[in-house]
């Protein structure tokens, strides 16, 4: 089975879920996943696992994020974001007042969203709650409880600050909604703002210029990158083949924190990780059929 990682540019006004149905559809493939959702509005750097290498999907979900969001001051909406009914609007007048004689409290504000620890998700958001989304409860008017989380925001700046509004710059960890932090700015400014675009530039190590856009790859379906690339972790070869795939255990000298197994013919066959100094874990049998590294035509 062919597999690999797509690095996307998605493009604005077309949902994460619609191109990954593209990208099934018209390349024929069998699996692919995605390692975290972009908003509808939103655009920047998906990877869209495929193959026998959506197992390993989690390892980027979980991976911490960067974006650069346009905000404009003077409007808010109920996602936050552009693509939202509208709560609030503001005259240019009243909103000149309001920055120019607030404006030092509007920079130090945005400076302490860093501080965020906690952040209580979006009505509007694609999280399900028995199996339904956020944010069609939320359009139906039906009542329920907000979920929190833990997040991390690890490098916040901001740059080009006007009446008009800012661009903001940050590094989250992952779950992190950038219009929820707008959101609560706003609320804690009592200023309405949304966020007009939003822009994800890296996920882990991975930039969004290593991307390509749909139409590129729908072009070339080998733009894509090998395992070894995007998981640069220790490989063991083995010519005990039929024991892996059984599931049974090898002997091994020294055992990694996390290795992958391949057998004499360059062929994957499971993802492990360190249980103590003489034991591991199968984190994923492979069926041995996906051959690593594969040298996709990808950018260097």
């Amino acid at each position: 089975m062919l597999s690999g990682f797509y690095l996307i540019n998605k493009q604005e006004n077309i949902t994460s879920s619609d191109l990954v149905i593209t990208l099934k559809k018209k390349l024929n493939l069998k699996k692919i996943g995605h390692t975290g959702t972009l908003d509808k509005f939103a655009n920047g750097l998906m990877i869209l696992p495929f193959g026998e290498f959506t197992a390993f999907s989690e390892t980027f979900l979980h991976s911490d994020k960067e974006y650069i969001a346009s905000v404009e001051f003077g409007k808010s909406t109920d996602s936050g974001d552009r693509d939202g009914t509208v709560l609030s609007e503001w005259n240019i007048e009243k909103i000149n007042q309001f920055y120019f004689d607030n404006l030092e409290l509007i920079k130090t504000e945005i400076l302490k969203i860093q501080e965020t620890e906690i952040q209580i998700a979006p009505k509007v958001s694609a999280l399900k709650i028995g199996g339904v989304r956020q944010s069609e409860l939320f359009r139906q008017n039906i009542s329920f409880e907000e979920k929190k989380r833990n997040i991390k925001i690890y490098e916040l700046d901001f740059e080009n600050l006007t009446e008009h509004g800012f661009e903001l710059k940050v590094k989250v960890s992952s779950g992190t909604y950038i219009r929820k932090l707008v959101m609560d700015l706003s609320e804690k400014l009592n200023f309405p703002m949304y966020v007009k675009n939003l822009k994800r530039t890296k996920i882990s190590n991975f930039k969004l210029e290593d991307s390509f856009t749909i139409e590129e790859i729908l072009e070339n379906r080998n733009k894509f990158f090998e395992l070894e690339k995007m998981l640069p972790i220790p490989i063991i070869k083995t010519n005990l083949r039929d024991r892996i795939l059984n599931g049974a255990q090898i002997k091994l000298d020294i055992i990694p924190k996390e290795f992958l197994i391949q057998d004499e013919n360059g062929f994957l066959l499971a993802w492990c990780n360190k249980q103590n100094e003489t034991l591991y874990n199968y984190k994923k049998v492979f069926q041995g059929k996906t051959n690593i590294p594969f040298q996709g035509n990808v950018k260097k």
